[in-house]
């Protein structure tokens, strides 16, 4: 039987999000690593990722971003 975190990754898998973000503390995870802070909070949400100069050099956001931004 599937846990939480693989029901929630499969989730975000079939509707084309790259993983989660939560906008008010600029967090984000992708579906490779999801949730490694071991529970989503209430205001995570499902995103994308963005390429960024910050942290690891990508960051999850809930809007879109061009196809050219992004490096899946």
């Amino acid at each position: 039987m599937p846990d939480v975190r693989e029901i929630v990754k499969g989730w975000l898998k079939e509707h084309g999000y790259d993983g989660l973000c939560c906008p008010a503390s600029e967090c984000g995870c992708l579906l490779d690593d999801l949730i490694p802070c071991g529970w989503p909070y209430m205001d995570c949400e499902p995103g994308y990722k963005h390429i960024s100069d910050r942290y690891c050099g990508w960051t999850v956001k809930p809007e879109k971003t061009e196809a050219a931004d992004v490096e899946r």
